[in-house]
């Protein structure tokens, strides 16, 4: 059976710009990547997930990009269907966290009510690549499965 545990996660960057002038309509496109190494043999997973907020057509204006980096504990991996599961698994765990500190940012630049839209990994998109040899971190992270939909927010500030 699988079961999949967040150890810990860390702000790895946060970049933020509010420039919109109060009032008025905005409109904002949300997105999100992931990217996941897994260590089968330690039962561990390290996976990166960017949370993207932006004006649509005014990066310049304002923009939330949110990028954490969080440590599993994985057991039960033993097909390459249940380690797609448990990528995903990890995506839903990790991107609950960026939601909401997303969310915190923004009602403190007074757009109150801005809500990524919830979204989940699936399962076909996800893509392994070879294994890793010694000197795993850089092999694997050229070899991440990236993830990423956009969706438009219209909010009022």
């Amino acid at each position: 059976m699988l079961q999949v545990d967040l150890l810990q996660y860390k702000i790895v960057r946060l970049d933020m710009l509010d420039m919109v002038e109060e009032g008025g309509e905005v409109r904002l496109i949300s997105s999100t990547e992931s990217e996941g190494q897994f260590e089968e043999e330690e039962d561990l997973a390290m996976v990166n997930l960017t949370e993207y907020v932006e004006m649509d057509g005014g990066y310049e204006k304002f923009h939330i990009e949110l990028e954490l980096e969080g440590f599993f504990h994985i057991e039960g991996m033993e097909t390459r269907e249940i380690r797609k599961e448990a990528h995903a698994m990890c995506f839903d765990r990790l991107r609950a966290y960026a939601v909401q500190i997303v969310k915190h940012l923004a009602a403190e630049t007074g757009m109150i009510g801005l809500v990524p839209p919830e979204r989940h990994m699936e399962t076909d998109l996800i893509e392994f690549g070879g294994k890793p040899e010694e000197g795993k971190e850089e092999a694997m992270k050229s070899k991440m499965k990236k993830f990423k939909k956009g969706k438009v927010l219209e909010i009022k500030k």
